[in-house]
């Protein structure tokens, strides 16, 4: 499966990404997390959550499917995804790792000052301490 590339923000536009996590009926720990990314704009949202984590350690990661393809996330991460998806419903999440992009400067710069705004519109912030 192909690495995950991030299509990049337009510059200048309150613009953010949404991670869609996908229910799993049968969860495994051998399985990747199954997720896809929207973009919305932060005026016109629909319906998420935030999540507030650790990172954990940076050297320890896993994959998660993001369309058809992986992402490299945290393993606390990937824990917590593990834990808050739902059996049958898709739910909407805010989380920094995944909808900033981590690897471009200029979008972090955009980014990093949304997210108090973000965490404002958020219906409800949910805490993962590992």
């Amino acid at each position: 499966m192909a690495r995950f590339q991030y299509n990049t923000l337009p510059l200048g536009e309150d613009e953010i990404r949404l991670l869609k996590l996908l229910p799993e009926s049968m969860p495994s720990t051998f399985q990747p997390v199954k997720t896809e990314l929207i973009r919305c704009n932060i005026d016109r949202p629909p319906t998420f959550k935030a999540l507030s984590y650790m990172w954990g350690d940076e050297d320890n990661r896993r994959d998660i499917e993001v369309g058809d393809a992986m992402l490299s996330i945290t393993a606390s991460l990937d824990m917590a995804l593990r834990a808050l998806r739902s059996q049958t419903e898709q739910v909407l999440f805010w989380i920094d790792q995944i909808c900033i992009n981590q690897n471009d400067t200029a979008e972090k710069n955009l980014q990093i000052p949304l997210m108090t705004r973000i965490y404002t519109i958020a219906i409800q912030t949910v805490g993962w301490i590992g």
